[in-house]
């Protein structure tokens, strides 16, 4: 006879199993810039991460070693939303995200007031952040 602990451990385990097997990765990423630092030691990359209809998609940025691959899943720095079509989209049908590199260690970031920012972060990798924000 099983116990009912290992009968719930088993039934956990198969679900857990099932659901990973399921999703796997259902986003898709696309790079709208890419920008090295002065001394090209970093470079800050622009993406879109469109996860689908139902989960939308949203604009990311990420901090990164130069020579790192294209980023996936969510911006280590900064990340917003189009807020459900409040904020303008660019020409490359993303909001507008512009990023300045204004030394080795400070950056600047201007995005639009009606973005809906989820990420914001002051300072990732040594480089000090300056959010600017566009009406």
């Amino acid at each position: 006879m099983i116990r009912p602990f290992t009968l719930a451990r088993i039934f956990l385990s198969m679900l857990c199993l099932i659901s990973s097997a399921a999703c796997g990765s259902p986003c898709d990423y696309a790079v709208v810039s890419e920008t090295k630092s002065p001394d090209a030691k970093l470079k800050v990359v622009v993406y879109e991460m469109d996860c689908g209809p139902s989960a939308g998609s949203s604009t990311q940025v990420s901090i990164l070693s130069s020579s790192a691959s294209s980023p996936s899943g969510h911006g280590n720095l900064f990340g917003a939303s189009d807020n459900n079509h409040a904020a303008p989209l660019g020409s490359k049908g993303t909001i507008e995200i512009k990023v300045n590199w204004e030394s080795n260690s400070s950056l600047s970031i201007s995005y639009p007031k009606n973005a809906q920012v989820f990420l914001r972060k002051p300072h990732v990798a040594g480089v000090a952040v300056r959010y600017l924000v566009v009406p």
